[in-house]
């Protein structure tokens, strides 16, 4: 029983590969192949099993390529992520001491103000009592104030 025989344009279509790759692996790897009386090459089974290994080698080859590629373009594309990333929280981090430098300068010159305005209220508070202390005096004798004003004075004064 003889063998059966592929054309050229059967082997590509049952590897799925163009038949120019065909006739590039016959001559590549020196495959056995015989020609019928059009000048057609035919395959048998030996070479067919020659061809399918090369196309697992080549499809693996591919895959692995493919993953390669892949993988390169995904590390290119994580690591300018990450700079994008990197760039904005520096960009954002600058924005918060920025607001925070601000809200210090806000708050201290809040406290400022209440400290000024407590101490002009104790200014006041402290004309109010030597005007009432000197109402205080001034109904008494003419002799003038007594040893226990003259010390009160005396201390508010010497403050």
């Amino acid at each position: 029983m003889s063998e059966r025989m592929l054309k050229t344009k059967e082997v590509a279509e049952l590897l799925q590969i163009a038949p120019a790759t065909v006739h590039k692996w016959v001559k590549k790897h020196d495959i056995k192949c015989s020609t019928n009386d059009r000048g057609h090459f035919l395959y048998g089974e030996e070479a067919i099993s020659k061809f399918e290994a090369l196309k697992k080698e080549w499809d693996d080859s591919r895959k692995n390529d493919t993953e390669s590629h892949l993988s390169q373009v995904a590390s290119a594309s994580v690591l300018e992520k990450m700079d994008i990333m990197t760039k904005r929280i520096e960009q954002l981090e600058e924005i918060i001491e920025t607001k925070a430098d601000e809200v210090v300068s806000y708050q201290l010159l809040k406290h400022r103000q209440e400290l000024e305005e407590v101490e002009r209220k104790i200014g006041k508070i402290e004309e109010r009592l030597i005007e009432i202390k000197m109402k205080e005096i001034e109904p008494q004798d003419e002799n003038g104030p007594s040893k226990k004003e003259k010390g009160f004075l005396a201390g508010l004064f010497s403050v």
